[in-house]
C-alpha cells in the first residue's frame, strides 16, 4: 500500500503569520499546518519539474481503490497495466498526473 498526494492547493488566505506566542495548541496547528502543507506542496512541485528535465520514466496506471480520509488525504491504491519491476520504499513520493508527464 501507497500514500500519494493526490492533490493539495492552499489557499493564500489559508496562510496566517507566525505570532511571538500562542494561546493554544491549536492556534499553533491552525498556523503551521498551512504553511508546512505549503512548503510541502512547493518542494514536491520543485522536484517534480526536475524529474521531467532528467527522466522520461513514467508508469501507466489504473486506480484500484480510493479511500477518503481526514482533512483532504486519501488512500490510493494502484495497479500497473503492464508487469513493471519497481516499488516504493518509505520516503518515495508518487505524482499521478493526466494526460502522461511531458505531454
Amino acid at each position: 500500500r501507497c500514500l500519494i498526494f493526490v492533490s493539495l492547493q492552499i489557499e493564500e488566505e489559508q496562510l496566517q503569520p507566525v505570532p511571538g506566542r500562542f494561546e493554544s495548541v491549536e492556534e499553533y496547528i491552525s498556523v503551521f499546518e498551512p504553511l508546512l502543507f505549503e512548503e510541502c506542496r512547493a518542494q514536491l512541485y520543485s522536484n517534480w519539474e526536475e524529474s521531467l528535465e532528467v527522466s522520461s520514466n513514467y508508469v501507466r496506471v489504473g486506480i484500484k481503490t480510493i479511500e477518503r480520509r481526514e482533512r483532504g488525504w486519501y488512500d490510493v491504491v494502484v495497479i500497473p497495466s503492464h508487469e513493471y519491476k519497481w516499488s516504493f520504499k518509505e520516503g518515495d513520493v508518487a505524482v499521478l498526473s493526466s494526460p502522461r508527464p511531458g505531454t
